[in-house]
């Protein structure tokens, strides 16, 4: 169900100024002070599903978005353990039904604090993930279930029936018939020990190179405005701004399209000819 299978886009290299409302955050950091850095960029498998969500759990700490699932007005009796829970469930669903359907990359050791450093979802042109029998095949349903039992009733409201339509038909209404074949940056995320090093760069330069080769749109929705000019910077233009209405604050999401870059070859002339001079022409 492509609906219930659309992500917000962010990458939080820079942490809000406003304090989290919905949940604390605790990490354990694993020193890395005598190891280089592995900057390879790689495939996640399905089996490190829970490692590239922590990352991603990491990176939406502080995002309104994340929050807006987990502070609803049933929840208020939760503790912050249990609003985590939920926060890095949603991330758990979204990131294994992109290994299994989808491309999931990151870049570093999972070993090193259990996460990676840098993790981006991406839905390829002509991906097909809202399919029935690809639900049952792929396993996705055990997730979709899991994830719908730990929401609240107003969470359930705002994700399944706000939130994820709301993506699915601003997607189609800005891309209109190139929507089945552009790329979707679902989610990208850097871990907070890993920011600052331009690894969410890396991450996106990979596919929007191929996109280019391709001649295809890539697409993203951002829910911090902090990241519109890094977006910017790597060819994305804001098209539009949808807003999901019904918690006590308003959240805004930015809608980005990436137009392909056409790199032209460079063209080969013929060397001029030179005219070779008459006899009647050279010096004596």
């Amino acid at each position: 169900m492509e609906k219930f299978t659309k992500a917000i886009t962010v990458e939080s290299v820079a942490s809000k100024s406003s304090k989290s409302t919905g949940f604390s955050m605790a990490t354990t950091f694993a020193s890395s002070v005598d190891k280089v850095p592995d900057l390879r960029i790689r495939a996640v498998a399905p089996s490190e599903y829970k490692a590239a969500a922590r990352c991603l759990a990491d990176a939406f700490s502080l995002d309104d978005l994340a929050n807006y699932f987990t502070d609803c007005p049933d929840t208020t009796s939760w503790n912050n353990e249990r609003k985590w829970a939920l926060h890095v469930k949603i991330l758990e669903v979204m990131t294994y039904a992109h290994t299994k359907c989808g491309l999931v990359q990151a870049i570093g050791d999972p070993k090193n604090g259990g996460t990676f450093d840098s993790v981006s979802l991406w839905m390829p042109p002509g991906t097909v993930m809202d399919g029935f029998w690809t639900i049952v095949r792929r396993g996705l349903w055990r997730h979709w279930a899991q994830l719908s039992l730990k929401l609240s009733k107003e969470g359930r409201v705002r994700f399944f029936k706000e939130f994820l339509p709301l993506l699915h038909s601003t997607k189609i209404d800005v891309l209109k018939d190139r929507d089945p074949n552009s790329w979707y940056l679902v989610y990208l995320g850097t871990h907070s020990r890993a920011r600052g090093r331009g690894l969410a760069k890396r991450l996106v330069g990979e596919v929007t190179r191929k996109a280019d080769l391709e001649s295809r749109a890539c697409y993203l929705e951002s829910s911090n405005e902090v990241n519109i000019p890094l977006y910017q910077k790597l060819g994305f233009e804001t098209t539009k701004q949808i807003q999901l209405h019904r918690g006590r604050k308003t959240v805004a999401l930015d809608i980005m399209v990436r137009e392909p870059i056409q790199k032209q070859s460079p063209v080969l002339t013929p060397p001029k000819e030179t005219k070779e001079p008459e006899p009647s022409e050279v010096d004596t």
